[in-house]
């Protein structure tokens, strides 16, 4: 009788033990679950657009092309007023706030506003000039921080005349900040522009 009490005892211990391991077990899943779809939500890869010659890629780093390609586009974005600039520009402004920190939006405004009576009636046009290598366009300036410089043709017309058509040089600051990326999936923003803009004599100077 002791022998078959031993028995079921070993046989309880054992049901006991395999219990904690289905428990732990499932801990764990829920755990991987958990980590696996959080991870989803804040990794981010940035991919150079050149792969010829292979790359390194690290999870929550920032490639410079992809802060040259957004301030390219953000800032083409801001300056393309198809119809009217006194109207499209404060519109595009805050159509993308999102990508602008407040200062940069204030100054923005501040100066479309000095210049609204020559904005009246007038299109305009952002056309990015070919040939540039955004390795030699984009400086880090601090961890999380870049100066782009961003070369553009850039077209004004007032009722059809061409009344401005030139080839300028912006410097713009960009800076990294962990923001909802439901409205802004870069998590960058235009700051400041350091220094006024340029036009360009030389493409190649």
């Amino acid at each position: 009788m002791p022998r078959y009490l031993h028995a079921d005892a070993n046989l309880y211990s054992h049901i006991l033990t395999l219990r904690a391991i289905a428990a732990f077990l499932g801990i764990c899943l829920v755990g991987s679950l958990y980590g696996w779809q959080y991870a989803a939500k804040v990794q981010r890869i940035s991919i150079p657009p050149d792969l010829r010659y292979g790359s390194q890629i690290s999870l929550n780093s920032i490639h410079p092309w992809e802060v040259y390609n957004f301030a390219g586009y953000i800032w083409q974005q801001l300056n393309r007023c198809p119809h009217n600039c006194f109207e499209d520009y404060p519109k595009n402004l805050e159509r993308l706030t999102e990508f602008l920190t407040p200062e940069f939006k204030a100054w923005l405004r501040h100066d479309g506003e000095n210049r609204a009576p020559e904005l009246l009636n007038r299109t305009r046009f952002l056309l990015p000039l070919e040939n540039l290598n955004f390795r030699d366009t984009v400086t880090l300036e601090d961890s999380g921080k870049w100066t782009v410089k961003l070369d553009v043709e850039l077209k004004e017309n007032i009722g059809g005349v061409i009344v401005k058509d030139a080839r300028i040089r912006y410097h713009l600051k960009v800076i990294f900040k962990a923001i909802d990326p439901e409205f802004n999936p870069w998590g960058l923003l235009l700051d400041t522009m350091p220094i006024m803009p340029e036009r360009i004599v030389d493409i190649e100077s």
